[in-house]
This record gives C-alpha cells, structure tokens and sequence, in this order.
C-alpha cells in the first residue's frame, strides 16, 4: 500500500546537499505519493516570516504575561 497516494504529501526541504541529492529518498518519496520541493540554499531565513512578524512576538509577549502571573501566584 502507498501511504500517500490519495492524499499527496508536500515535503518542503531546504536546499542543502544532503538533502535534495539522495536518489534513494526521493526514490522512496516518489512511490508512496511524496511530493519534494527543495528551497533555494541559504534563504530560509528569508522565507520564514510567520516565525519573525508573529511568533516571535507572540513568545515574547506570552513570557511576560508568565512573569507577571508567577509573581503574582507566588505572592499569594
């Protein structure tokens, strides 16, 4: 049975050597419905902007919340 073939899969890859040069990965990948989209080297970072507009903030305002919490739980 082919784990993906009705529902493919999408396989989002940077595009570092030892990832996009292994025939039999991609062999592998190709008979069980995965799809492989290798990145371009070195611009990952530029691709990742969920990570830097939302959930860097979102951590950073999520910690703060936390302190205030704690301080405010251990003081009781």
């Amino acid at each position: 049975m082919k784990l993906s073939t009705i529902n493919p899969i999408i396989l989002t890859l940077d595009g570092h050597y030892s990832h996009s040069r292994n025939i039999e990965v991609i062999d592998c990948d190709r008979k069980n419905g995965v799809h492989i989209v290798c990145l371009s080297p070195h611009s990952t970072h530029k691709l990742q902007l969920l990570r830097f507009l939302f959930m860097q903030p979102l951590k950073t305002y999520h910690a703060q919340d936390l302190e205030i919490w704690l301080k405010k739980t251990i003081q009781t």
